[in-house]
């Protein structure tokens, strides 16, 4: 039996969502704010559904927190917006529904969140895009049996492009994304860019990253 972790700050949701999840069979645990969900989480949790405007700690923030953990994130906001989507989806998020909400979609996505988290656990944390061989949990790249060279920051850009590859992240998002540095200079992202895309020139004859001026990069499958 799953173990889902109900997130929001309002109690007439928490309330609904656990009773509809309880006829569906599942296991809840529930929290009110981003700080009793970190004081909360353990390894049993198979999935987490998370408010972002919350006291003390907000749902970006606690995804922030959890994103090492691999366990998966389905946001439910009242936040509707492409950059909340984006900033949503750059934190590792698996799904994103916006309030009001039908409970039979949400339990759906539920459940195609919880296939595909099943799915992956049975196999090597690993994507083919055309030349690559992308191995996320081991932070390296081959292509054409050979493993490139590149750091642990240019992996995270691309591991974020790479698995939201329907999405344009700008330079801000990419710097916030993965804590580049302190500096706040988001130009920082577009020279790891060029590297990257140097690298990946040396032993492949595809183009992996597109630029949109004005809106940024996006992975090409």
């Amino acid at each position: 039996m799953y173990n889902i972790m109900i997130v929001d700050d309002e109690e007439k949701i928490v309330s609904f969502i656990k009773e509809s999840l309880y006829l569906e069979g599942f296991n809840t645990i529930v929290a009110y704010n981003g700080r009793d969900v970190l004081k909360q989480i353990d390894d049993k949790i198979d999935l987490i559904i998370l408010d972002i405007k919350m006291p003390y700690i907000d749902g970006f923030e606690v995804a922030q927190s959890l994103k090492e953990s691999n366990i998966p994130i389905i946001f439910l906001t009242a936040k509707d917006n492409l950059d909340t989507r984006l900033k949503c989806f750059s934190l590792g998020a698996k799904d994103y529904l916006p309030k009001p909400f039908y409970m039979e979609e949400l339990i759906i996505r539920i459940k195609n969140v919880l296939n595909q988290s099943h799915s992956q656990s049975l196999s090597p944390n690993i994507k083919k895009t055309k030349e690559l061989i992308i191995y996320y949990d081991t932070y390296r790249i081959d292509v054409n049996n050979m493993t490139i060279d590149i750091t642990k920051k240019e992996f995270e850009i691309i591991k974020l492009l790479s698995l939201n590859p329907q999405y344009y992240f700008s330079k801000e998002q990419i710097y916030d994304s993965i804590n580049l540095n302190k500096t706040g200079n988001t130009q920082v992202v577009a020279e790891h860019i060029r590297k990257i895309r140097k690298k990946l020139s040396c032993y492949s004859r595809f183009e992996y990253i597109d630029t949109k001026w004005g809106v940024g990069y996006k992975w090409l499958e």
